[in-house]
């Protein structure tokens, strides 16, 4: 499976971009996807030491990133792209928007079995999409509801995939 396809699904563009209200500016969500992306390369670079240190075998932590992605997968083809408050968010508020467990879990898969540059480049490509996403926010919640379930469902795909892989390789 691609790294870049786990991470786009994992990211969920859409739903960062149905979220964010047109008043936040893109500056703030540039930062957000920026402070994003530094968390998922540490992530990545400590991959392999944090499994160590849980004493838990790669596709074993395969299973757990699946299983992640299935659930939020799920949640996304229910509820689609949720609106945040019309307000004015700060980068560090947006983070959890752009940094999710999904994310993380991906990441720290990733850089185990693809190697830290893989799980940087994928992971800074699908938050860069996000950010792109975020500039035609204004197109409407309807389009970014339905978009944000289309990925959902490629979300539980990927993850169940994953679950199957780590099984198999276990």
């Amino acid at each position: 499976m691609s790294a870049l396809v786990a991470f786009l699904v994992a990211v969920n563009p859409p739903v960062i971009a149905g979220a964010l209200p047109r008043a936040v500016p893109m500056r703030t969500i540039s930062i957000a996807a920026l402070i994003s992306t530094a968390l998922l390369i540490l992530a990545a670079v400590l991959s392999k030491p944090v499994l160590d240190l849980l004493d838990v075998s790669a596709p074993t932590f395969r299973v757990a990133a699946g299983a992640v992605l299935a659930v939020a997968g799920i949640r996304w083809v229910i509820v689609g792209a949720k609106p945040m408050d019309e307000q004015e968010p700060r980068a560090l508020t947006l983070l959890p928007r752009f940094f999710t467990p999904p994310l993380l879990a991906i990441a720290i898969t990733v850089g185990v079995d693809d190697g830290v540059v893989t799980a940087s480049v994928a992971g800074a490509v699908a938050l860069a999409a996000a950010v792109v996403a975020a500039i035609g926010r204004g197109q409407g919640l309807v389009w970014w509801s339905w978009s944000a379930r289309l990925i959902g469902l490629a979300g539980v795909a990927v993850g169940l995939a994953l679950v199957v892989d780590g099984v198999k390789t276990v």
